[in-house]
């Protein structure tokens, strides 16, 4: 072979490496085009046909059917302000489930625009102002949702269930109070409640620490309710407008002619809330009897109390829409007075729908008795004259609705308590948390707000890995050693199937 023929081969064989190397080469680039293509497709299918799963075993921040039927139905954008410094105790619980929020947001049927915007109070300050300005923000550690004009902010302290006097954390009541607010500034009308004064009522403007009813009242108006005091005497009749009425503490008789006003007002599918006190006659007497509510002329005794049995808290509740977000929740009620259904003969089918239903609310415990002669200084149980417990404080009235059936008429509703202190500022600012809710509740139900109160608090909890000594031994060296021994022998592996193929 002479050397033009080695140098022709060497040639052909230096081309014909290089045209392997642009073959592969070549397939390559079309393999990673295709598996790039192939991902591409792949998210855009995941993206418009999509499942989403909760496996974790409390389900914190996963969102309930009633949050999501909400989200569909609101169709002006929604801005949330989280107005929280970043290394707070409730600031991870807030930005997952609100990363939930707006995720659902973006996949109902609607498409709404529900922004979340994270405000640290010590830097952002422009901020700040603009949030007090626009929206009347008075503390920080809040959550602001708004819709144009409409906002409602909600405090820290609401966010949580809290164990009584120890204050620990039970329950996160975090979707419930979010899903309300979006539902209130959702609405292009806020609900009227008028309150009865000119019986030596609670005020609401009154500040003091023990009987004013100012904290109730920021409550209110924090729920997106317009509140409006008023004198039956002066304006001649409950205002048209007035979707509740709420008749707290009257210390004189209220006169017939306002009686039969808010008897008429009932009649004509009227909402009233009614706290009475004990040793007080209101005049309400006779109205609520016909209503099916007995009022007592005594006062609760509980054992299980905080001062004696004067004050006690009762955590024993009826079945009911008011009381379902309050398992975990204790109230303080201070020496009220017994409210009970009145006891009747058995009513006929056809004439239930007709009838008013009522159904206990909040119950005292075993310990405890109705004195009825309290002209003794002594509050002792007397088994001749005083009833023994549970007692019965609150009760729900409905007449007019069917149950299993769905009618356009609106029924009748009263929600009747036996002791005005629960709205009062002390028993607000004590701490228990269950006045506030318990309040609110009984309110948003006379409203017919019912997404607000069908949302149950989620308990928290810990997950805790228990091991032995050698358990957890094991279990480091896997960690420490074994996955990194594994990614070294695949290493080893692949350089050896490269080098037999070479």
């Amino acid at each position: 072979m002479d050397m033009n023929d080695s140098d022709s081969e060497a040639r052909e064989s230096i081309w014909f490496h290089r045209r392997r190397r642009m073959a592969t080469g070549a397939n390559v680039a079309t393999a990673a085009l295709l598996a790039a293509l192939l991902l591409a497709m792949v998210n855009y299918l995941a993206s418009a046909f999509y499942s989403r799963w909760d496996w974790s075993s409390a389900r914190l921040y996963a969102l309930s059917d009633k949050s999501i039927k909400v989200l569909g139905s609101v169709n002006s954008p929604i801005d949330v302000y989280v107005v929280y410094d970043p290394d707070h105790e409730s600031y991870y619980d807030l930005r997952c489930l609100l990363s939930e929020y707006a995720y659902r947001a973006r996949h109902t049927p609607s498409h709404i625009t529900l922004d979340v915007h994270y405000v640290e109070p010590d830097r952002d300050l422009a901020a700040m102002n603009e949030l007090k300005l626009r929206h009347g923000l008075e503390e920080r550690n809040s959550v602001v949702v708004s819709s144009g004009t409409r906002a409602r902010t909600l405090l820290d302290r609401e966010l949580y269930d809290r164990a009584p006097m120890v204050r620990t954390r039970v329950a996160f009541n975090g979707e419930r109070m979010i899903t309300s607010a979006i539902h209130d500034v959702a609405q292009s009308q806020r609900p009227v409640v008028y309150f009865l004064m000119g019986h030596g009522e609670r005020d609401l403007e009154n500040y003091d620490r023990l009987t004013g009813y100012s904290s109730i009242r920021r409550a209110i108006k924090r729920d997106n309710i317009e509140l409006r005091p008023f004198i039956m005497a002066e304006t001649d009749g409950i205002p048209g407008d007035c979707d509740a009425l709420i008749v707290a503490g009257p210390t004189t008789q209220v006169p017939d002619a306002e009686v039969e006003h808010i008897s008429r007002f009932l009649d004509r599918n009227g909402r009233v809330m009614i706290l009475v006190d004990p040793f007080v006659r209101s005049g309400l007497e006779l109205l609520l009897d016909g209503w099916g509510v007995r009022l007592a002329t005594d006062v609760v005794i509980d054992r299980v109390s905080l001062t004696g049995g004067r004050e006690f808290y009762v955590g024993r509740y009826g079945r009911h829409k008011i009381t379902t977000s309050l398992k975990n929740v204790a109230t303080i009620f201070s020496m009220p007075r017994s409210v009970e259904p009145q006891v009747s003969r058995e009513v006929p089918d056809s004439e239930r729908s007709d009838k008013p239903r009522v159904q206990i609310l909040a119950l005292t415990s075993k310990s405890s008795w109705a004195k009825r002669d309290f002209r003794r200084k002594s509050l002792s149980f007397d088994p001749d004259v005083d009833r023994l417990g549970p007692v019965s404080l609150a009760v729900a009235v409905e007449k007019g609705a069917v149950e299993g059936v769905d009618v356009a008429l609106e029924p009748s509703r009263i929600v009747v308590v036996g002791d005005s202190d629960l709205g009062a500022n002390q028993s607000l600012d004590s701490g228990a948390g269950g006045n506030e809710d318990f309040f609110m509740n009984c309110l948003n139900w006379l409203l017919a707000r019912e997404s607000l109160l069908a949302i149950s608090p989620k308990p928290l909890g810990s997950a805790i890995y228990q091991a032995s000594r050698d358990q957890f031994g094991w279990t480091l060296a896997a960690l420490v050693g074994g996955i990194p021994l594994c990614v070294c022998m695949l290493g080893v592996l692949i350089w050896v199937g490269r080098r037999r193929g070479s």
